[in-house]
């Protein structure tokens, strides 16, 4: 039994190893900066958010829903400005949620009038 737990304990720690291996040169890269960034969103209904992401220079306007995801918008990164200063110089603050969530109404207001028109 002893041999079985000895022999257990070096496969593990071997394993151990060899994972923080290849964390430490490169085998499974994490980066802290993402390629993709959430800066907010907004829920639309009981399972579904429209959701602005950041990909390198660009904001893409995102429907998610079971299932599906769906580009609504892109527009080129900082283009939101509103009273309370640029949302891309704010998002990692509270209160990104409901900037994103006062700007979506202000386009569908907009995108409304102008289909009215």
């Amino acid at each position: 039994m002893l041999q079985v737990m000895i022999g257990l304990g070096l496969v593990l720690a071997v394993m151990a190893g060899c994972a923080w291996l290849l964390r430490r040169f490169g085998g499974m890269q994490r980066s802290s900066a993402g390629a993709i960034k959430v800066i907010g969103g907004s829920a639309v209904g009981q399972r579904e958010r429209v959701v602005l992401v950041e990909v390198a220079d660009t904001w893409l306007v995102i429907g998610v829903a079971p299932g599906h995801v769906t580009a609504l918008h892109s527009m080129p990164k900082g283009e939101i400005t509103g009273s309370t200063g640029d949302i891309a110089s704010t998002a990692g603050r509270t209160g990104t949620d409901a900037r994103f969530s006062e700007w979506f109404r202000r386009v569908i207001d907009k995108r409304g009038r102008e289909q009215h028109d």
